[in-house]
């Protein structure tokens, strides 16, 4: 099969590491700092749409690349994935910027690339570029607008569940981690 994986979300802990830096930049926050439990971040960070400057500009190579996490069982479940003869691309929206850091920490982080193929696609616009116009067997995803837009045209899709997600109400897969995600391909084939 063909799977589309995002990265943000689904691969890479971005909430985690973007609270750990944040917290170092601005160590009196600790206690204002919410948990992030919907989409948009300003509302859980005390400097509100700044955020946005912070994380994809001003400390995008700490964020995406430097400190940037896996999720449990990500490198595991990638490389069974590829061992069962699917072709994995990392489909996923970034800047420019970020875009590049991704690849670097794509490689640094699963160099299996060298035993097992997987590909990048960086779609840098949302508004002009859509994961659905892109054509998979199956997509995995975390982002409650990508879903829809999956779910809408018609996409084999399955939800990574994140708190950000929870209220989405679409009839599809959803699983908590790659290695979920490896057992029901399992089942699918």
């Amino acid at each position: 099969m063909n799977i589309a994986i995002d990265v943000d979300g689904v691969v890479r802990n971005f909430v985690d590491t973007l609270t750990e830096v944040y917290l170092e930049e601005y160590p009196l926050h600790r206690d204002l700092v919410k948990p992030i439990t919907e989409w948009e971040l300003e509302k859980f960070f005390p400097i509100g749409k700044h955020i946005y400057n912070f994380a994809f500009k001003q400390k995008a190579e700490e964020i995406f690349l430097l400190k940037a996490k896996s999720y449990p069982y990500v490198y595991t479940a990638l490389l069974n994935l590829t061992i069962a003869g699917h072709k994995i691309t990392f489909l996923t929206i970034q800047t420019k910027k970020t875009g590049k850091y991704t690849e670097s920490w794509l490689e640094l982080n699963f160099p299996f690339q060298h035993y097992f193929k997987w590909d990048l696609i960086t779609l840098v616009s949302r508004s002009k570029d859509k994961k659905s116009n892109y054509d998979f067997d199956l997509y995995i995803d975390d982002s409650p607008d990508n879903l829809q837009d999956l779910y809408k045209a018609k996409k084999h899709i399955v939800c990574m569940s994140r708190p950000w997600n929870s209220k989405l109400d679409l009839p599809i897969k959803r699983v908590n981690n790659l290695f979920e995600f490896g057992k029901y391909m399992e089942k699918i084939q």
